[in-house]
């Protein structure tokens, strides 16, 4: 049986995307996310500010009987109007999509199992910078 999960994440401020075929530049109010075309947080910057970013996935999905997150592998689509990604070894798939709504960018994930039982999914949005002592 195939399951699809939908999840999204709001982030409330105005929105603005762009993209090229190495990535994607997505902006809201003065915040800046940029990824690349593996799907991968690559900077974030405030305002004129850039923040310190360790390159990371930006969708993880984990099989919770299994333990261990695996990161998407982008089979096709953009950023904004479907990134396809394949989560392997947890045996799922998604399509990701960052579009603006009002004063939000919103973050959202469409996921779909395998043909297996059901079981528990953990799926992470990854924003590396060090946040602390930062106010939310």
């Amino acid at each position: 049986m195939i399951r699809i999960i939908r999840v999204g994440l709001a982030l409330g401020v105005r929105a603005v995307c762009a993209t090229s075929g190495y990535g994607a530049s997505l902006t809201a109010g003065e915040v800046t996310l940029q990824v690349d075309a593996q799907a991968n947080v690559t900077g974030i910057s405030v305002g004129k500010t850039e923040l310190k970013v360790t390159p990371a996935p930006l969708v993880e999905l984990c099989d919770a009987g299994q333990g261990g997150f695996v990161a998407g592998k982008v089979t096709g689509g953009s950023i904004d109007k479907g990134l396809n990604l394949d989560f392997g070894e947890a045996n799922a798939t998604g399509k990701v999509v960052v579009e603006p709504r009002g004063e939000a960018l919103r973050f959202s994930c469409n996921l779909k199992g395998g043909d297996l039982p059901a079981r528990g999914m953990l799926l992470r949005f990854s924003f590396p910078f060090d946040a602390q002592g930062w106010q939310w």
